[in-house]
């Protein structure tokens, strides 16, 4: 008998975004023609700033701006097509089985919310005095010093780091089955950030959560995910498995290695240029 071919938990097939800009350049393409997949695994996607990563993972959750064209031949989560759910729709999947780490957590906070407050919308169904034992065990595990007092606070009076911790801990009470984080740790001390990252790997491991983790730090990523997709220009110019970045190929996945200094080596600079190709960004698909 033949076997069913398996679904990933994320499909994403020729994924294209462009915004409309009032100048002479028309609209900028900024996501170009990307495909891949992800299923219960660590999938890490780095590159420069403007490479698409972040409008990429927009796209999938559908949180583009009004001048943003989505379009693509296939936009899938566990089945769901993406492009035909409206706004309403997606409100069930945003939050519950999509999470999504935003870059500035202290912009997404909710200013005149208590932090303590917001994070128990993520729970529920369940009393007050349950919701309140869950956010206070979610914000120790994110390494808040006194969740009591980061309970009862508003957004400006905690610190960046802070804030971002919270925005974790909200985002991972659910257990979503699809986690974005668009550099999730970027606020955080080194300590605390071992500790977040191995929190996600417990999850992704434990619960079975796929993990779509954005950064510009090509070795944490490697360090940390299963598989690595490399972003330039709006294109996926190398997918590789993260064991095997040492051994990468495209001269720009080399460059972003080898443009951070190895104090370990005995560097002693100057840092290698990176050097660019026009041949990178493609011919892409057309706009249909």
């Amino acid at each position: 008998m033949r076997k069913k071919k398996k679904t990933p938990l994320l499909a994403v097939d020729g994924l294209h975004v462009s915004y409309s800009a009032h100048s002479r350049r028309g609209e900028v393409a900024a996501v170009r023609g990307v495909s891949f997949t992800v299923d219960r695994e660590k999938v890490g996607i780095v590159g420069e700033s403007g490479s698409g990563k972040s409008s990429l993972a927009r796209a999938v959750l559908g949180l583009l701006p009004p001048s943003a064209k989505v379009w693509a031949k296939r936009l899938s989560f566990d089945r769901c097509d993406l492009l035909r759910r409206n706004e309403r729709s997606m409100r069930t999947l945003r939050g519950k089985r999509l999470g999504f780490i935003p870059q500035d957590a202290r912009i997404a906070l909710n200013p005149v919310m208590t932090v303590g407050a917001q994070i128990a919308e993520a729970c529920s169904g369940m009393s007050r005095r349950a919701a309140r034992a869950r956010v206070l065990e979610m914000l120790e595990a994110v390494r808040m010093d006194d969740p009591e007092r980061v309970w009862g606070a508003y957004p400006h009076q905690l610190s960046g780091g802070m804030c971002q911790r919270a925005m974790i801990a909200m985002t991972l009470l659910p257990g979503p089955d699809l986690l974005i984080a668009d550099e999730p740790s970027s606020a955080l001390d080194v300590h605390v950030r071992g500790k977040i990252l191995k929190l996600m790997e417990e999850m992704t491991r434990e619960r079975g959560m796929g993990l779509l983790f954005i950064s510009h730090d090509i070795d944490l990523v490697g360090a940390f995910c299963d598989r690595i997709l490399v972003m330039y220009g709006g294109r996926i110019l190398e997918s590789l498995a993260a064991k095997d970045l040492a051994q990468a190929r495209h001269p720009y996945t080399r460059g972003l290695m080898t443009c951070a200094p190895r104090l370990r080596e005995g560097w002693k600079g100057p840092l290698p240029v990176l050097e660019r190709d026009s041949a990178w960004f493609g011919e892409g698909e057309a706009s249909p």
